[in-house]
């Protein structure tokens, strides 16, 4: 038991003849017994406490005066922890926490007591600062007999680690679609932010999404804090599995990511592009939202409808109808007729009857446009095409008439308007309506019934035509007058 030193006298004397001589002091010291305190190691998540077994290898024999301080480490009290004089302390082995304090941070700690603990709460500021360390010091000042002794001082450091805080990602939200050859854009959002710069590896994986890559996006990444920024280029290729790694700033609680996309000129619709992240030994891919990449600018539309053939009347005219692009689905054209655009009638000269092949030449299908489809109809061009080749079939009216030209019209219904086709030429290969013969209708009587005569033609007139009539009286035995 520390008592501190102490004194011992003794006395002597010759019996009978003198009374006792006192001795001086002899002091018994006491180092051996003082106090000296052990403090656990003390190590703790933040937002929990820090909780120090503090212990002596002997009991005093009174109330002991006892000073509790903390100090900063690479910590700070107050900031990273309850305030220097808010520390509670425990006689009972922590069952009870209400110990008495005075003078803001002293305890006196009963007599007999070997061990008590104290704890001090942290903070947990969900910002991640890496493993941090505050000071306790603990003086033991003496008994209730000498508060003023200082007995013994010791020190401990403590732990609070940050585990909890690693920044990590959060999510990745979608921001931005893009038309093909733009950028679409996510946020990438951690869930806390770090004294430290954070290291995040982003990852394409085309089984995620639509996209392909090397088709519909190249790989190239651009970083960008999330008030704009510029940070870094990345490209995920297949040199780096499509793998690369990214800085998120200190402070930072994300960034913005682009990613370039492709123009292919292939129609192929919407499609999505998904990316992934992750710090890596923290946690699993974070996927991404869906971002659009999307295609109206390659929608197929009829750029233009060339001649192909003329035909003789009963053949087949042609022309090549071409779309601006081609497209992985089907697309369908409406074709129309319209006899105010060409010299043929319908019904005369054609019949409406039109046959669609491919550009190669295999047959496709057929259409008829008449009155009662208002003269139009949808064709298919097969996914893949550039074009098709289209015949509409003429008429012979075995009536002269001249060549006669005709057109068609083709568009892609609600993305643009009528395409008109060059002339396709229906050569007439009956002759021209001339006289083959003048003859007699009948004879006359003078001063009574005229003559007459029939004038034949080769074949009819599809207009008035002129004949013109003579008369030779070399020819014949009548005389003029």
């Amino acid at each position: 038991v520390y008592e501190g030193n102490e004194t011992i006298q003794i006395q002597a004397a010759v019996p009978g003849r003198q009374g006792f001589v006192q001795s001086a002091e002899a002091i018994i010291t006491d180092e051996a017994d003082r106090p000296a305190w052990q403090i656990s190691n003390a190590t703790t998540t933040e937002g929990d406490f820090l909780v120090w077994d503090i212990s002596v290898h002997t009991a005093t024999k009174d109330n002991s005066w006892t000073k509790i301080e903390f100090a900063n480490g690479t910590g700070t009290i107050g900031t990273d922890t309850a305030g220097a004089t808010n520390f509670q302390a425990s006689y009972d082995g922590g069952v009870t926490w209400g110990a008495t304090k005075y003078y803001g941070n002293q305890l006196i700690v009963p007599k007999g007591t070997t061990s008590f603990k104290v704890r001090l709460a942290t903070k947990d500021d969900s910002v991640y600062e890496g493993n941090e360390t505050i000071t306790i010091k603990v003086t033991e000042s003496g008994g209730g007999r000498d508060p003023g002794v200082v007995f013994g001082t010791t020190t401990s450091t403590a732990t609070i680690t940050d585990a909890a805080d690693i920044p990590k990602v959060a999510s990745i939200t979608a921001f931005q679609n893009a038309a093909e050859d733009g950028w679409v854009g996510w946020n990438l959002n951690m869930t806390n932010t770090s004294t430290t710069n954070s290291t995040v590896q982003l990852n394409f994986n085309d089984g995620i999404h639509q996209a392909d890559f090397g088709a519909d996006y190249n790989g190239k990444v651009h970083v960008y804090t999330q008030s704009g920024t510029f940070l870094k280029e990345v490209v995920l290729n297949a040199s780096n599995g499509y793998k690369a790694n990214i800085t998120i700033p200190a402070g930072q609680t994300g960034v913005k990511i682009y990613a370039d996309t492709l123009n292919d000129n292939v129609y192929e619709g919407n499609e999505t592009i998904k990316i992934q992240g992750a710090v890596i030994g923290q946690q699993g891919w974070v996927q991404s939202a869906a971002a659009v990449i999307t295609d109206n600018a390659d929608i197929p539309k009829v750029a233009s409808i060339t001649h192909l053939q003329n035909a003789a009347e009963a053949g087949w005219v042609g022309w090549n109808l071409n779309m601006t692009n081609t497209s992985t689905t089907n697309s369908t054209v409406q074709l129309n007729f319209n006899d105010g655009l060409h010299e043929a009638d319908f019904g005369a000269d054609y019949n409406g009857k039109v046959h669609v092949y491919s550009t190669s030449g295999a047959f496709l299908q057929e259409v008829v446009l008449n009155a009662s489809n208002g003269y139009k109809a949808n064709i298919t061009v097969p996914a893949g095409h550039s074009g098709v080749k289209i015949y509409a079939q003429t008429l012979n009216d075995n009536i002269y008439e001249g060549n006669e030209t005709i057109k068609i019209q083709g568009a892609v219904i609600g993305q643009q308007g009528w395409v008109q086709s060059a002339n396709a030429v229906i050569t007439d290969d009956e002759a021209p309506t001339i006289v083959t013969s003048v003859t007699k209708l009948r004879d006359g009587v003078e001063g009574s019934t005229t003559p007459g005569w029939t004038v034949n033609f080769n074949n009819p007139a599809d207009e008035a035509t002129t004949v013109r009539l003579n008369f030779n009286d070399s020819y014949h035995q009548a005389k003029f007058g």
